[in-house]
């Protein structure tokens, strides 16, 4: 009777629900049969969801960088922020800003100073923030060839190599809320010194052992794949073919198939489904 009903109105119901529903059911019975319905639940959607993930390993330095903003810590009663960026391939990662909220011009100065250091992406992985949605900014993305791939609307796994990157710097460098800085500045070289760190000593389990300055060292850059301006024009033509109305564009997530099959098509990445096997 109770897994009837749970099968009607769904896992989410609780106790109290249920001893209304089955008022002639000792509540103990009732509790012990929910926590034993719903562990069996879990690991059943914890089994789906790792048969039918799909995993996309990054076969080419600087192919794919992830950059997102985090929270470091307050000044003076304001929050400090850091822009963090992190290679897909080999999960190299760096802090950047002056502690305030990236706006196109900072965006703007911070894509030069990718090229300069050799490091600009082919694409280019955010969320949705303003700063990376600013006119300004995609006028530039599209200046300087890069692909932009925007997360999903409420969907932050799609930037999670960001977010891993951004929450182990933060745990080395002690940064985050509730973290008083006397210095903006000083708080983001604290954050990227933690990085530089991580870069140079942390072993990466899915990558054999390797960190993050070696495999700088072993993997190929996206240069020995193609053009920059090569890869920009297939991977907008792909884009373009999401939809065929003039003027119109396909759905994120067809946008988001589009970049990643491009990416696949000039051996960049390599996509595999289910669960992965630990080395």
């Amino acid at each position: 009777m109770l897994m009837s009903i749970i099968r009607t109105i769904g896992y989410r119901a609780g106790k109290g629900t249920m001893e209304i529903k089955l008022p002639d059911m000792p509540r103990r019975v009732i509790s012990t049969a929910l926590r034993v319905i719903k562990t069996e639940h879990r690991a059943q959607e914890a089994r789906r969801w790792a048969e039918n993930r799909v995993h996309i390993e990054v076969l080419a330095a600087w192919a794919i960088s992830c950059q997102d903003s985090t929270h470091i810590g307050d000044c003076g009663g304001r929050k400090v922020w850091a822009e963090v960026n992190r290679d897909a391939a080999t999960t190299w990662s760096e802090a950047n800003g002056n502690g305030r909220h990236f706006n196109a011009d900072a965006m703007h100065a911070h894509l030069e100073y990718l090229w300069h250091q050799g490091r600009l992406p082919l694409v280019l992985a955010t969320d949705n923030a303003l700063a990376y949605n600013d006119f300004q900014t995609v006028h530039l993305l599209r200046s300087c060839q890069v692909i932009h791939l925007l997360s999903r609307p409420h969907t932050p796994q799609d930037n999670s190599r960001a977010e891993y990157g951004i929450g182990e710097g933060k745990a080395l460098a002690e940064l985050g809320k509730g973290v008083q800085l006397k210095n903006p500045a000083k708080g983001v070289r604290r954050l990227d010194e933690a990085l530089q760190t991580l870069n140079q000593h942390w072993p990466r389990q899915t990558k054999d052992g390797l960190t993050a300055v070696q495999l700088t060292q072993k993997l190929p850059y996206w240069e020995n794949f193609t053009r920059r301006s090569t890869f920009y024009t297939a991977a907008q033509a792909a884009i373009s073919a999401t939809c065929s109305k003039p003027g119109c564009t396909g759905s994120r997530q067809e946008v988001r198939e589009a970049i990643f099959r491009t990416l696949e098509q000039f051996g960049m990445i390599l996509r595999t489904r289910g669960e992965r096997k630990g080395p």
